[in-house]
C-alpha cells in the first residue's frame, strides 16, 4: 500500500520494487505466501545454502553430485514458483556453497569459484533473472577479501560470466 501510496501510477520504472521472502527453500510457505501478495509482489526472492551443517565436504566439492545439490534444492520452490506466480521473476537473494559465513580457506580461494559458474549457469537455466551475492565484504565468501578488500576468484568469474553470456545461458 505504501508503494501506491508514493508512487500511485503503479509504474515499476521509478518506484522501488517489492522483493520478498527471501527464505531458505520452503515450498509450503510459499504456497500460503504467493496468493497473498502475487498482485505486489515484483520479485519473489529466496536463499539458497547447499552445505549440510554448514560446512563444505572437500572431497565431495567439485563432483556433479554436490553441485546439483543447490537446484535439487530449490525444485520444490520452482514448482510453486511456476504454479502460483509465473508471471513474477525470481531471484536467488541469498546463495553459497556453504553458511556460516563461508569456510575459511575454501570458499574464500579459487576453487570456490568453480562452484560459483556453475550455480551462475544452472539459476539461469532455471530462469533466474537474478542472482545476488549475499555480501560484497564479509565472512569467507565475499567477492572481495575481508581483511585486503582485493577481488576475489569469484569476483573474476562474475565479471567473466557477464561478459561472456550477458543474459543468456548455453544448454
Amino acid at each position: 500500500r505504501l508503494l501506491l501510496k508514493y508512487w500511485p501510477d503503479g509504474s515499476t520504472i521509478h518506484r522501488p520494487l517489492l522483493i520478498g521472502t527471501d527464505l531458505k527453500p520452503d515450498a509450503s510457505y510459499l504456497r500460503t505466501f504467493l496468493p497473498l501478495v502475487s498482485g505486489a509482489l515484483d520479485v519473489l526472492t529466496y536463499h539458497n545454502y547447499v552445505a549440510e551443517g554448514g560446512q563444505i565436504p572437500q572431497a565431495e566439492f567439485m563432483t556433479p553430485e554436490y553441485l546439483d545439490k543447490g537446484p535439487q534444492q530449490s525444485a520444490d520452490v520452482l514448482a510453486a514458483h511456476r504454479e502460483l506466480a509465473p508471471n513474477i521473476p525470481i531471484w536467488v537473494g541469498e546463495i553459497a556453497a556453504c553458511w556460516h559465513s563461508g569456510q575459511r580457506g575454501w570458499t574464500d580461494r579459487f576453487g570456490d569459484a568453480f562452484w560459483y559458474v556453475d550455480a551462475l549457469a544452472a539459476r539461469a537455466a532455471l530462469n533466474h533473472t537474478g542472482f545476488l551475492r549475499q555480501t560484497l565484504v564479509g565472512g569467507y565468501y565475499g567477492l572481495l577479501d575481508r581483511a585486503t578488500f582485493t577481488p576475489t576468484a569469484d569476483l573474476y568469474a562474475a565479471l567473466l560470466f557477464k561478459r561472456l553470456l550477458g543474459i543468456h545461458v548455453l544448454m
